[in-house]
């Protein structure tokens, strides 16, 4: 039997207990379910505390509790928050009492009540973190969460006939090994992941194997793909709902419903590696007339033209419903389209937005967007202090794309906003000969030879080469020359041009009438403009047989 001094020293422990278990249960009822302050449901006196009964009394606590915590997770899954529950059983919460009671019977309240303290605040930390069904929201700590965002992947392209598959093979390879080693949790696919409106079963094959192979180097991978103005959006999308079993959101297009834009679909929720939801990914597919509520195309007198107007209020409605949703966490958007101040590549990117509208500023995303991931152009760069960004394309799609430093572009949340360019290794040499300009062949053959490429690179891997040449002999003899020199050395020409000079090209005088003219100097300007050059004697005297004859 403890003492009356004992006793009192019992109650000031348990006046401390609960003074610390409150301040610790502080707010705890915020977001999920508000554990009540443990107390003694019996009232105690003097007299009663002993060592057993404060272990009776205790055991019983522990039963309600597990009780309630038990019906709570039944009835509330949605809104108990796992911070503020202690999964401790309660025979262990007996066994550590028991124990502490058989060596210090002065100190039983304190065993008490610190091991069910520390059941509320130290075990429910490790408990949480195994539990997975029950989420809960971010709150600066804990995982990272890192994104990954590449576009303009362009599956099924060809050159001059030429398949890029290994190209896309290898690139595909380098991307599922940077998933495994730089611990992505979002891939986002920003448009023209095919070349084509009607990509082949090999092209589909090879997408859905990289897919494959993304999940196996991270199985809690989200992927986010986006259909681009090359893409088939219907096709790409078709296989929506088996892909979002996996983790896999596909949007081909702009879908609605009687409230607008059907954000269920559009706005995706993204959760890092323990489960807690950090941010939303509004995926927007490339926009056609359609798409664009109240364009009148050829509009006039407002300051800016109609389809910009038209794809600004559709932004602006899109970021309103998804911060009403996003609950205050960071919202990324999708594109694939033009923004005014890219650098495009030459001659390699449509100019896709209608009503003669080519370009939209960067504003058109509210401020309220803390990144834009966009597709089209090829070439990685920032627009608006970055937080506009084209990933660029993989690796070079034509010759005005052979000097950009093409890669993927990756975030972390943690270390907020800022694009990380990251380079993807290019399997396949790509070449301009000359680098600029154009050059006479003798010069150009010289080029050829200088590569010294290995004789028995396979021919998936052959550099491409692109051709400029100056048409300083005739052009079939240019044409056969080149012929014949391509077919012996390791490579392909994924292009080839024949420029003639320009004061043949374009004479500045103007010719002389045909009155003036006598049918050799007509021979002479028609030769010069088919070949480049002047006919020599065999080609006149040819010209003279034959028109003697007439």
């Amino acid at each position: 039997m403890l003492s009356r001094n004992g006793g009192e020293l019992a109650a000031n422990i348990f006046k401390s207990i609960n003074r610390i278990m409150r301040e610790s249960l502080a707010g705890a009822g915020k977001q999920g379910f508000q554990i009540r302050r443990l107390r003694f449901r019996r009232q105690l006196s003097i007299k009663q505390a002993t060592p057993i009964a404060l272990i009776k009394a205790a055991r019983g606590n522990c039963r309600r509790r597990s009780l309630l915590l038990r019906r709570a997770r039944h009835n509330t899954p949605g809104q108990l928050n796992n911070a503020d529950i202690a999964p401790e059983p309660p025979d262990k919460v007996e066994a550590s009492c028991a124990t502490a009671a058989s060596s210090k019977r002065d100190l039983m309240p304190t065993a008490v009540f610190s091991t069910l303290h520390f059941s509320i605040a130290i075990t429910a930390r490790k408990w949480n973190r195994k539990r997975m069904g029950i989420l809960t929201k971010y709150d600066g700590q804990g995982s990272s969460m890192r994104i990954l965002h590449t576009a303009d992947w362009h599956i099924g392209q060809t050159l001059n006939g030429w398949s890029r598959e290994h190209e896309h093979e290898s690139f595909f390879a380098n991307l599922s090994q940077l998933i495994a080693s730089e611990r992505i949790d979002v891939l986002l696919v920003a448009g023209d992941v095919f070349d084509g409106i009607n990509p082949s079963g090999d092209s589909l094959r090879l997408l859905y194997r990289a897919i494959a192979d993304c999940l196996r180097a991270n199985p809690k991978l989200q992927i986010i793909m986006t259909a681009g103005n090359h893409d088939p959006a219907q096709r790409l999308e078709a296989p929506e709902a088996v892909l979002n079993a996996l983790g896999v959101h596909v949007l081909g297009t702009l879908r609605r419903n009687a409230d607008g834009v059907d954000m269920d679909r559009h706005l995706i929720p993204l959760r890092d590696a323990s489960g807690v939801l950090r941010a939303h990914v509004l995926a927007i597919p490339f926009l056609r007339q359609a798409d664009l509520p109240g364009l009148q195309l050829g509009a006039t007198g407002g300051p800016e033209h109609a389809i910009t107007t038209a794809a600004r209020a559709l932004h602006i409605a899109m970021t309103e419903a998804a911060n009403i949703r996003a609950d205050g966490l960071p919202i990324i958007a999708m594109g694939h389209l033009t923004c005014a101040g890219g650098l495009e590549s030459e001659g390699a990117e449509r100019r896709i937005l209608i009503g003669g509208e080519h370009a939209v500023p960067p504003d058109i995303y509210p401020s309220a967007l803390s990144y834009v991931a966009l597709g089209h152009l090829h070439r990685a760069q920032s627009l608006d202090g970055g937080r506009v960004r084209y990933s660029g394309s993989p690796f070079p799609l034509s010759a005005a794309e052979i000097g950009y430093d093409h890669g993927v572009t990756l975030l972390d949340l943690n270390e907020g906003f800022t694009p990380t360019h990251i380079p993807v290794p290019r399997e396949v040499p790509m070449y301009r000969l000359p680098a600029s300009g154009v050059a006479p062949l003798s010069e150009v053959i010289n080029a050829l030879n200088a590569l010294d490429l290995a004789a028995d690179t396979p021919r998936n891997a052959q550099p491409f080469v692109y051709l400029s040449l100056l048409a300083d002999q005739p052009v079939t003899q240019i044409a056969a020359t080149l012929d014949a020199l391509v077919s012996s050395l390791p490579i392909r020409v994924a292009g080839q041009s024949i420029t003639k000079p320009e004061a043949i090209a374009a004479p500045s005088a103007s010719p002389p009438s045909l009155s003036e003219t006598n049918p050799e100097d007509l021979f002479h300007m028609a030769f010069r403009t088919s070949h480049g050059v002047d006919p020599d004697t065999m080609h006149l005297a040819a010209f003279r047989e034959a028109f003697s004859e007439i």
